[in-house]
């Protein structure tokens, strides 16, 4: 297996080598994790920069690159579009007489486990912009806290979180074991309104992972009031600390 290092800090390493040892080496550079083997790899890999594997190697590392900035960005991405950046990658390391086979296409989404999927939901720039956005507020949120804590001496027991939860009134499993081959596969559920209407819980805990002693719980009921019958058997079926 090739390291990742970058051509600088490649060259660094080896001329470290060469003039101080392995032993030093090894000391000096920890992502090797005193692994001479590894640390012999990369010298090897340098020594035959020039060959024919090793610029195979940087055309792959090259255009996994842009796969994965592509990704990233949730843009699709096509076989050819990776046979256009292994070209591409080729010419700039200057690996001649390289196609890009069909064979070479493959043997790489296989071992970078890469495999065509079906998109099962689409979302726009903005609204990877919104969670980038939504991600960075909550880092400097956090840190208000902890430095809000800081300055005012307040111990674990004195901040509180609360969220709420909705749950559906019958929770069922979409997934069965069932015959093969059978037209539809049907479940029984006790009411369609069930499966489609929530409740909602909101609870409180504290920084130092205690409840309090109060939850609240807000069932379907568009007038907002239970009638007398409905209040009788919620009494009955909830606890105390509801």
């Amino acid at each position: 297996m090739h390291e990742q290092f970058d051509e600088q800090t490649r060259s660094n390493i080896v001329e470290y080598f060469e003039k101080y040892g392995q032993t030093a080496t090894l000391k000096r550079y920890k992502s090797f994790k005193n692994d001479s083997k590894k640390l012999r790899r990369l010298i090897d890999q340098h020594k035959t920069a020039g060959s024919r594997d090793f610029k195979l190697l940087q055309v792959k590392n090259i255009f996994y690159e842009q796969f994965k900035d592509r990704r990233d960005r949730l843009i699709s991405v096509h076989d050819w579009d990776l046979k256009k950046w292994a070209l591409e990658a080729a010419k700039q390391v200057s690996l001649d007489n390289f196609k890009a086979e069909r064979g070479f296409i493959l043997n790489f989404k296989k071992s970078h486990r890469i495999t065509s999927r079906r998109i099962t939901k689409f979302v726009t720039e903005k609204t990877l912009e919104d969670d980038a956005v939504t991600q960075k507020k909550g880092k400097e949120f956090n840190y208000e806290v902890i430095r809000y804590k800081k300055d005012n001496q307040m111990d674990h027991s004195s901040v509180w979180n609360t969220d709420q939860s909705g749950f559906n009134y019958e929770m069922v499993s979409s997934r069965t074991l069932s015959t093969t081959g059978e037209k539809d596969t049907l479940g029984n559920i006790q009411s369609m309104n069930a499966m489609t209407h929530s409740y909602t819980l909101q609870v409180l805990i504290s920084n130092a992972g205690d409840l309090a002693p109060k939850l609240l719980l807000c069932l379907q009921e568009p007038s907002g009031c239970f009638g007398p019958r409905v209040v009788e058997e919620v009494r009955k079926a909830t606890s105390s600390n509801v």
